[in-house]
């Protein structure tokens, strides 16, 4: 795992539905960084009710927290990689794989074409971390399991609307997990 993560606005947002958020961040054992366009992303996920208004959503607690700082482009090569990703990717993912493949962080994202860009760089593809990823790691470390771990899976699928893709190699161990 590298020293430092970059989370992406999808996966704040399903870590901040989660619920346990600083807990999962914690058991990462890395520095954590969130670009400003994809904390700009991060806006609202939905609330426990359906039929209630989305809710709001703050990083704040995790930067107060010093568990995760927020980071801008910096120099023209991580804006002009931010600019050249920007036309296949939206900003937050665009301006959090720059960063990334220019400082050498691991990028947690779970959208398919920043997956797809960040493995196809060179001279070296970013390495890759996935909610389910992050999750998996935290429930390990933490020997959370049974009902606390469905508790947590079903938030992230009901207040994010996040389920790994078929293809996701913890796919199974989440399904079972719910």
């Amino acid at each position: 795992m590298a020293s430092a993560v970059l989370l992406d606005a999808s996966v704040i947002l399903n870590l901040i539905a989660a619920g346990p958020s600083l807990a999962i961040i914690e058991s990462l054992g890395c520095n954590c960084f969130i670009c400003t366009a994809a904390a700009s992303e991060a806006i609202y996920i939905r609330g426990d009710d359906p039929a209630q208004p989305p809710q709001a959503v703050s990083i704040e607690p995790w930067v107060q927290s010093s568990l995760v700082v927020v980071v801008s482009p910096e120099g023209s090569r991580e804006e002009e990689l931010y600019v050249r990703f920007a036309a296949n990717l939206d900003d937050g993912e665009a301006m959090s794989l720059a960063i990334c493949h220019a400082r050498g962080h691991e990028l947690a994202t779970d959208d398919r074409k920043a997956r797809r860009l960040a493995r196809s760089l060179t001279p070296a593809a970013v390495d890759l971390l996935s909610t389910a990823e992050i999750l998996h790691r935290w429930a390990d470390r933490t020997a959370t399991e049974g009902e606390a771990l469905r508790r947590v899976i079903l938030a992230i699928e009901n207040r994010a609307r996040f389920r790994p893709p078929l293809d996701d190699p913890l796919r199974e161990w989440w399904m079972l997990g719910r």
